[in-house]
C-alpha cells in the first residue's frame, strides 16, 4: 500500500513500504524527485534529531546533572573553579 501526503511548500511525500520519495510539485507537474532508501533516511532522521537538540535550551546543569536553574550557584560549579584558581 503506498501512501502520500503533502508536507507543505509544494513537496509532497511517498511511501511504498520501502522507500520514503520526496517530490517538488506545482500541482500538474513533478519539479524534482528525491528517493530515499531506508538507510538515508535513518540518517537524515538522526542529523534532524541533532538540529532539534542544539537549537533547545540546556534543560541539565553540565556541571551537577540537576536542573538547570542554578547557574553559577551549582555547588559542583563552585568546586570546579577553586579549583582552576
Amino acid at each position: 500500500m503506498t501512501m502520500r501526503t503533502y508536507l507543505g511548500d509544494a513537496v509532497y511525500a511517498t511511501y511504498d513500504g520501502h522507500m520514503l520519495t520526496l517530490t517538488t510539485e506545482d500541482g500538474v507537474n513533478v519539479s524534482n524527485t528525491i528517493h530515499l532508501e531506508p538507510g538515508v533516511l535513518l540518517a537524515l532522521d538522526i542529523f534532524r534529531k541533532r538540529c532539534f537538540e542544539a537549537s533547545q535550551p540546556m534543560m541539565h546543569c553540565p556541571h551537577c546533572g540537576g536542573p538547570n536553574d542554578h547557574g553559577s550557584d551549582c555547588v559542583d560549579y563552585s568546586r570546579t573553579k577553586r579549583r582552576e584558581l
